[in-house]
């Protein structure tokens, strides 16, 4: 069982692409919002293994891969964040009309009529949820970035090396050459 355990572990590390375990999130009062880990679940045949989790659109965490044995999940026991919100991306809203503003902002006018009706969770949902967008755009441009910079020094380091060339002032030249024309003279 503890074979099972590890195993699952090191593919969740791998899948997750994390080199180690991250804290385990105790603090359920906490205000951070995560939004992928990795989590050890219990199954119905009673062995424990770990796991891929995500939140869906409700804040619900879902599993999304799990690499254990053939079994439904009874439950997640522990939960280990790899990929929290930044709340630096939610603008800061005085009321609720300035939510649902910015919403239509992001989807378009024809969106004002299902704002207008949703409540306040589901307003708190969207707004999570473009929150995610944002920050998923942000993530791939610095690996964008990333792999440019990879890819400069790569093709830096491709390049053909220069050579130094030994430089010479002008009177070394000039007496070389007339050191030349004085042997090629008294050749004739």
């Amino acid at each position: 069982m503890e074979d099972i355990k590890l195993e699952s572990l090191k593919k969740s590390l791998e899948k997750a692409n994390v080199e180690e375990l991250p804290n385990e999130f105790i603090d359920v009062s906490s205000t951070d919002y995560w939004i992928k880990a990795i989590v050890l679940v219990r199954k119905h045949n009673n062995t424990v293994n770990f796991a891929l989790c995500e939140k869906n659109a409700k804040g619900e965490p879902i599993v999304v891969a799990d690499f254990g044995m053939m079994s439904p999940i009874e439950k997640i026991e522990k939960c280990y964040p790899y990929l929290y919100l930044d709340k630096n991306l939610i603008p800061k809203f005085t009321d609720i009309n300035d939510v649902k503003e910015y919403i239509i902002g992001i989807y378009g006018e024809e969106y004002r009529d299902k704002i207008q009706n949703a409540t306040k969770e589901q307003i708190k949902m969207i707004l999570l949820k473009i929150t995610e967008k944002k920050q998923d755009i942000i993530a791939d441009d610095k690996i964008d970035e990333e792999l440019k910079e990879e890819e400069q020094i790569k093709d830096a380091s491709n390049m053909p090396k220069v050579e130094e060339v030994p430089t010479i002032d002008v009177k070394t030249i000039d007496s070389k050459l007339k050191e030349k024309r004085g042997k090629s003279k008294r050749k004739k």
